[in-house]
């Protein structure tokens, strides 16, 4: 995009954001004081490597795609009613012996079990009717009579999540369920997925530690945040709003006189937390016109203030459209700029 507009004439400003999910932790990098990587589980169980990143002295950062992203996966390997988010917790436990604060970015995972997995790393025991601790995922959960809770007092307060999705859990609307079928769940299954979502609502509930299933974000990921957000008060928060203020966007928003940016395809999801919205509002604070540059648009959506351009082609096949990307792009912002009014 920075090529287009520059070969449009124009100077053009980069800030690399993202929205908490999958790359978070790249768009952090240079602002990590150092970083380490952590041996942990991926979401079958296979050994993978997340990273954790030192902000400052007194925080650091790591990204659940590291461990439970179905970026880990083909397609044909993916089971989201059998994953799990052990290695998540795996993480934040690591995370937590190297500072004092920790933030959780949500996004890109496999996984839809509420984040049990990584509480049981934490140690909480998921134990079923014979009193049997079951390793926690969405279809074992359905066994599992009650949870031990152990004392996470010396961890509350510690953890914040940032969250690649505003949607709750469940409801109308964009949810939690609005996401599951790019993890592999069927449709089919999906009767099965709310059945493990309340009988862990129940579980926690029972065990004196309800959880929020209808507040923002707790859909993102899987609602991998919602256990961590109830037994380690993490709150779930934006996660592009706050990336995009680690970069300052604000201040180079407020400068310009166009913005660009972009996402694979560009739908009503994409305004329902994603990157492109917080900027496309950042934008608007400030009277400056954006142009989204996406592979898609979903038909007869429109934002004013917003220009909305697909650099796809229906007349080509898909795999020859993937392979001319960057130049796709470049063009298209090079003709979206051409076509501003510049100072």
């Amino acid at each position: 995009m920075a090529a287009g507009a520059r070969a449009a004439g124009a100077d053009a400003l980069e800030r690399p954001i993202a929205d908490g999910g999958e790359g978070t932790f790249d768009v952090l990098a240079p602002r990590f004081s150092a970083s380490e990587q952590v041996p942990c589980a991926g979401p079958l169980g296979e050994p993978v490597r997340g990273r954790v990143g030192m902000l400052d002295d007194n925080h650091a950062f790591i990204e659940s795609a590291d461990a439970c992203g179905i970026r880990h996966l083909q397609a044909s390997e993916r089971r989201p009613l059998g994953s799990s988010t052990f290695g998540v917790g795996q993480l934040l436990v690591a995370a937590l012996k190297l500072r004092p604060r920790v933030t959780i970015g949500l996004g890109g995972s496999a996984t839809v079990d509420l984040g049990t997995g990584a509480a049981a790393a934490l140690g909480v025991r998921f134990i079923d009717r014979q009193g049997r601790p079951i390793a926690p995922t969405p279809r074992a959960v359905l066994q599992v009579h009650h949870v031990e809770i152990p004392d996470l007092h010396a961890q509350r307060g510690r953890v914040s999540i940032w969250c690649d999705v505003a949607a709750p859990l469940t409801g109308p609307g964009t949810s939690g369920l609005s996401f599951v079928r790019q993890k592999g769940v069927a449709a089919v299954e999906d009767d099965l997925v709310r059945a493990a979502w309340a009988h862990t609502l129940e579980l926690f509930d029972r065990a004196g530690a309800p959880l929020d299933a209808s507040q923002p974000g707790a859909g993102a990921a899987g609602g991998l945040g919602l256990v961590l957000n109830g037994l380690l008060d993490a709150p779930l928060l934006g996660g592009a709003e706050q990336v995009c203020r680690q970069v300052e966007l604000d201040d180079a928003v407020r400068a310009a006189d166009l913005v660009l940016t972009g996402e694979g395809r560009f739908d009503r999801q994409s305004l329902s937390g994603k990157a492109p919205a917080w900027v496309m509002g950042v934008a608007a604070r400030h009277g400056v016109p954006v142009v989204v540059l996406a592979g898609a648009v979903a038909a007869g959506l429109e934002v004013e203030g917003v220009t909305l351009t697909a650099v796809s082609a229906a007349d080509q096949p898909l795999q020859v459209q993937l392979r001319q990307t960057l130049q796709r792009v470049r063009d298209a912002a090079e003709r979206a700029v051409a076509g501003q009014t510049l100072r």
